[in-house]
């Protein structure tokens, strides 16, 4: 077919060169005659090598380097053709010459391309491509054009007649098959998607009119941008199998390309690796390539799986799944190897490197394209996949819950409870921001993202229910079995009911309805995954002392607070005395969650018991206090107490599930200090009358919250750098040195508020002189040669955490009825100024991510923070110009859609997929 192909090529230039001839014969001016003389030699010439190019590659045309050699032949044979019609044009003025010679160029340029087509297609033994397939890659390819020329009118317009000449073909292609086809139910499909097309190519017409008749106007290019966006969806479903069997396989080539690719990188890394100068250099790529190898047998397990199975949707949905997985690590490698080649001695192994790095990128967006392409046009198979393996899952959880009451249920090896507990609070984690992401895609009513997110949500239900099933075989407790797999079982069927309850309101975009009965849908889902975390070990303690808050927190709620009879002094002491032992079991909690989760119960149980102690004296001092407003500002404290305490516990709950996560243990870190500064606040009020004495207080609660900081310095504190830690040591040594001298001096000298100002500023230096030697500990511990380096992601979710955690308590302080006006502008500074971060960083991470639903998912959180925040500030601006009830209780009703979106925010940042892994220190 090759062969006949060029040949095709050889005999239409033949027919040019006649024509040419004929040109020249007629020609009087010498200089012209033989410039047509030699155009067309020059045609015949690079025709013959195109044949002789394509008789020597035909054998091994799937090799790229063949088809890149005969695309390059018929390069030459196009600008010999141009240069024949130029110059017949400068030889004679005769239309019926020139119009016989274009005719001749016009077959040449024919014939060329269905060679070209036939090169890209066929090099892996591929099947014909058709009318079908040239107008729908022309629609494709055209449509992507349109969307690239928003802004150039005139482009817009010129392919919106490309767009439309491709569809009018491919219409009167299936009109063609229609009549064709003996089953009449077929064949009225073919004719309602040819009116389909039809119909959207109208609209798209009419649209590009607009556009050319109002050029500048911006409104005109976005309709017709809307109206080539429906045409294209109207081809993929006009012309679905043919495309999707067409893109398969453009993606089974890539995908064998890609491996290749890698494989060779791989290789040309381990040759370099001898003549690296610089390890930690040479460490990243090692790490680098270790991921992409892991990768390359999954890719090629998809192409295989592919080709066995050319019409099995699973087996179509998993090569793509697995090229996308592989575009991301891909990348990693190779601006690792380009970063990598300076550092290499020997001159071959850099240049080797360097080559196989460039092929891989080509290779990769290759791939990326590729995938792409599939993707979409396999959209709607996603999601019947992914309800298909939850139904599946469902009934695997069925069995183990047979296995179980049998006593046959054994765990896998490596199966422990502590580590399948931990991979079941990992992807509940998954699962649920999975969830935000399939909401927020049902909401745009975008199919394909639809169903990238429905596969991914199948995929993190795998991994729980693979983990419910460890947790039941390796626990001897039948009760927790039985729940861990009736939770796991329920998580399964509400699942489901989610993804068909998608699939509905994909059908209706914009309904109300639907997209209440959605939401409402996801909530169930929620709900059963937190029944799910809570049936794990241990789980039930920390909910007790969770619940004992809650409990003891009601009586906060009383109208009025009698007199208990006891005197202030008693009241006083009894709170300063069980205000210590609740700082004391904060501390423990945080300590206790480097150990088991039967350690973080005990420490959590013993918390709740404390917290009960210290609200019965706080309830108490109110009751005892002299004024009303002295009274609801002891309430007022001791709520903000409440609420930072139960902050502590789900913290701490939520790291029992997922201890890996070093974000979540500087949460639970954050959360045992706002327990101690809400204390600190209650006694500062409670012992005003008592000068020195609450500062002293104040200084050894805080003192004892960040004690724990130096026990185990393996984690980041904060962001500064090494010689950042060195000044602070510095600052905060010389502040403490003047606040010891300060507190001698002025204890002999009675001067008591100046007292109390040293022995506050000493305590500040003296947290912030350990919070500097633990960063600093942590930065010379990863700077070790043993250590594991970190990688860079799109975001870091310690600075999410800790502006989610800012952001938190600025808008606790808003809603707090003490809150003076300065303290209200104050608030509304820092949320203004995280927010503002937070939303820089989701835009940067939006325009590095090649992942569409991330880059989606980053815009979209960005919006609502910016929207809440907009809220939550005109509220703050109008209580500023009233500074009274009915605008507190607005202030305070706009602070929980921004505590919400930060939240989720935070959350979705925190995901593996673009969150930064910290370096690992060495144990040694």
């Amino acid at each position: 077919m090759l062969m006949q192909l060029a040949k095709a090529v050889a005999n239409a230039a033949a027919a040019l060169v006649l024509k040419a001839k004929n040109v020249a014969q007629k020609t009087e001016d010498s200089a012209h005659q033989n410039r047509v003389i030699a155009a067309a030699t020059q045609c015949a010439l690079s025709t013959s090598q195109l044949v002789a190019c394509t008789r020597v590659v035909a054998p091994t045309i799937s090799s790229p380097v063949c088809q890149e050699q005969l695309i390059e032949a018929g390069k030459l044979v196009a600008k010999s053709v141009e240069g024949c019609v130029e110059a017949s044009r400068m030889a004679t003025n005769e239309e019926g010459l020139l119009k016989q010679v274009g005719q001749a160029a016009t077959g040449v340029t024919q014939a060329l391309n269905e060679l070209l087509q036939h090169i890209k297609q066929y090099a892996s033994g591929g099947h014909p491509i058709g009318r079908h397939g040239e107008a729908t890659d022309c629609i494709l390819d055209v449509t992507e054009k349109i969307f690239n020329a928003m802004g150039n009118a005139g482009e817009m317009v010129r392919q919106a007649r490309i767009l439309a000449q491709a569809t009018s073909d491919l219409v009167n292609a299936i009109k063609m098959d229609a009549e064709g086809e003996s089953d009449l139910e077929n064949s009225r499909k073919l004719l309602s998607a040819a009116k389909l097309l039809a119909d959207a190519t109208a609209k798209m017409v009419e649209a590009a009119k607009g556009a050319a008749a109002n050029p500048d106007s911006e409104e005109q290019q976005q309709k017709l941008r809307e109206a080539a966006e429906g045409l294209r969806k109207a081809t993929n479903a006009a012309a679905q199998n043919a495309i999707k069997k067409r893109l398969i396989n453009n993606l089974e080539n890539a995908a064998k390309q890609a491996a290749a690719a890698a494989t060779q990188t791989i290789a040309a890394a381990q040759h370099a690796a001898s003549s690296n100068k610089n390890q930690a250099a040479q460490q990243q790529l090692v790490q680098s390539c270790k991921v992409v190898a892991e990768q390359i047998p999954q890719l090629v397990q998809g192409v295989r799986g592919s080709q066995s199975q050319p019409d099995s949707p699973s087996a179509q949905l998993a090569l793509i799944s697995a090229s996308q997985n592989f575009l991301q690590p891909g990348a990693k490698m190779v601006t690792t190897c380009k970063a990598t080649v300076p550092t290499i001695n020997d001159q071959a192994s850099a240049m080797q490197l360097s080559q196989c790095a460039k092929n891989l990128a080509s290779a990769l967006a290759e791939l990326r394209t590729a995938s792409q392409k599939a993707q979409d046009a396999c959209g709607q198979l996603e999601i019947d996949n992914a309800l298909n393996m939850v139904r599946d899952l469902e009934k695997d959880i069925q069995e183990a819950k047979a296995s179980a009451h049998a006593g046959k249920l054994k765990p896998l090896p490596g199966e422990t409870l502590e580590k399948c507990s931990q991979d079941l609070g990992t992807s509940t984690k998954a699962v649920t921001s999975g969830i935000a992401q399939l909401l927020s895609e049902a909401t745009q009513g975008d199919e394909n993202y639809i169903g990238m997110s429905a596969r991914d949500i199948a995929q993190t239900l795998k991994s729980l229910a693979s983990a419910a099933r460890g947790v039941a075989a390796t626990t001897d407790d039948a009760a927790t079995r039985n729940a861990v797999l009736d939770c796991a079982g329920d998580v399964m069927d509400k699942s489901a009911n989610l993804i068909e309850e998608t699939k509905r309101a994909i059908a209706k975009p914009g309904d109300a309805e639907s997209q209440q009965r959605l939401a409402q849908v996801a909530k169930a889902v929620s709900q059963a995954l937190n029944r799910c975390v809570n049936s794990l070990p241990g789980q039930r303690d920390v909910d007790n002392a969770i619940r004992t808050v809650g409990e003891a927190s009601r009586s906060l709620l009383a109208d009025s607070f009698p007199s208990s009879g006891r005197s202030f002094q008693e009241i006083q002491a009894q709170l300063n005395e069980v205000a210590a032992g609740l700082n004391q079991s904060a501390n423990e909690v945080v300590q206790a969650s480097r150990g088991t989760t039967q350690d973080l119960a005990r420490a959590t149980s013993k918390f709740g018991q404390d917290f009960s102690n210290f609200l019965g004296a706080g309830v108490d001092m109110a009751g005892t206090s002299k004024s009303k407003e002295d009274q609801i500002q002891v309430v007022s404290n001791l709520k903000t107490i409440s609420m930072s305490s139960s902050k502590l516990l789900l913290a701490a709950k939520a790291l029992s599930t997922d201890p890996s996560s070093p974000n979540l243990k500087n949460q639970l870190a954050a959360a045992a200090r706002a327990v101690t500064d809400s204390i600190n606040q209650l006694i500062t009020m409670c012992t005003q009358q008592a000068p020195g004495q609450k500062e002293c207080d104040n200084a050894l609660r805080e003192l004892e919250s960040v004690k724990g900081m130096l026990e185990n310095p393996t984690e980041a504190v904060n962001d500064q750098s090494f010689f950042e830690c060195f000044d602070s040591v510095m600052e905060n040594s010389k502040v403490l040195g003047e606040s010891m001298a300060g507190i001698s001096q002025n204890a002999k000298n009675s001067n008591l508020p100046e007292f109390g100002d040293s022995v506050s500023a000493g305590s500040k230096a003296l947290c912030g002189l350990t919070e500097a030697a633990a960063q600093a500990a942590y930065l010379v511990g990863v700077s070790d040669p043993n250590s594991v380096a970190g990688q860079k992601g799109l975001v870091d979710p310690t600075q999410f955490a800790r502006a989610n955690q800012a952001i938190q308590m600025a808008c606790q302080n808003l809603v707090d009825p003490a809150c003076t006006q300065s303290q209200v502008l104050s608030a509304a500074t820092i949320v203004a100024k995280h927010t503002s971060a937070l939303c820089n960083a989701c835009r940067l991470a939006s325009s590095k991510t090649p992942n569409p639903v991330a880059k989606r998912q980053f815009v979209q959180s960005a919006k609502e923070v910016a929207n809440t925040t907009a809220n939550l500030v005109k509220s703050i601006k109008a209580l500023d110009g009233a500074f009274n009830q009915e605008n507190r209780e607005k202030c305070k009703a706009a602070t929980g859609p921004l505590m919400e979106a930060v939240d989720n925010l935070a959350a979705f940042a925190s995901n593996p997929e673009f969150a930064s892994i910290p370096a690992q220190i060495s144990p040694e």
